[in-house]
């Protein structure tokens, strides 16, 4: 047992150290822009790529170290803005892939380390080809909502799968948004004073807050990256804005993540 502690140490430990000492040192050389403490929360799904590679060394099987490593794979490109987050819906139709893979893992897997990797190289082909095949992959399940110009007291929102972006009003009310699968983006005014409650699932959160509005947010997550603006105060899982209780308008903001990523924008 403590030997493989020791190959699983081993195998996570020195790409990390080289992946953020990459980052910081192009930060320091100015060939990086933003912040890299930002750049290294975006790739926090290379830990799942890592495990499934792991799992794929060590037991030589084909359908764990496909999920890992797929799944690190999506969320990486959607983290890095390469591949939209309206792709879940897409991947919710390839589970047959998943059969595949259990196949090919009982009629070659276990038996060799270099067929478990052909095995799980080929179902990762077929991954990238069906998202590739079925095409739209930018525009599946995209949805705007713009209630800039509404007056409301209330507002609620069920996602499905894919992407939202939703632009509120002015005024003083509660928003819930309950998410499911893929990418909500929410765009909030300069003037009111508004509770905002987004749940998600799977995915992103990402919430541009106008420079000038004070926000107050509460943060509740699961296996998801989190970035705010540096000039917000950390108490524990709230972040405040300065200056907000020096006006009357302001946003409080409870986000609660299970799997992806959060992002806190000033715009």
């Amino acid at each position: 047992m403590e030997k493989n502690n020791k190959k699983f140490g081993n195998i996570l430990f020195p790409p990390i150290l080289i992946v953020a000492g990459v980052i910081f040192l192009l930060q320091n050389l100015g060939l990086l822009t933003g912040s890299a403490w930002d750049m290294l929360f975006s790739l926090w799904p290379l830990l799942i790529i890592l495990l499934g590679i792991n799992d794929l060394i060590r037991n030589r099987g084909i359908v764990g170290p496909t999920l890992s490593i797929g799944f690190g794979l999506i969320f990486l490109l959607s983290n890095l803005d390469i591949l939209n987050w309206g792709a879940w819906m897409t991947i919710l139709r390839l589970w047959p892939i998943l059969v595949i893979a259990l196949g090919l893992e009982i009629f070659i897997g276990r038996k060799n380390i270099w067929l478990s990797i052909v095995g799980v190289g080929f179902t990762l082909i077929l991954l990238v080809g069906g998202l590739w095949y079925s095409g739209g992959i930018l525009s599946v399940g995209e949805s705007d909502l713009d209630l800039s110009n509404l007056q409301i007291s209330e507002f609620s929102l069920d996602m499905g799968v894919g992407q939202t972006t939703l632009i509120l009003p002015n005024g003083q009310y509660q928003a819930q948004i309950d998410g499911g699968v893929g990418q909500t983006i929410v765009h909030l005014p300069d003037e009111g004073e508004i509770e905002l409650n987004v749940d998600g699932g799977v995915g992103e959160i990402r919430i541009y807050i106008p420079e000038d509005m004070p926000a107050k947010i509460y943060v509740d997550r699961g296996i998801a990256g989190l970035s705010i603006p540096s000039s917000y105060d950390k108490d524990e899982d709230v972040y405040t804005s300065p200056r907000f209780s020096e006006r009357d308008d302001h946003v409080i903001i409870y986000i609660s993540q299970g799997i992806g990523s959060i992002v806190v924008r000033e715009e």
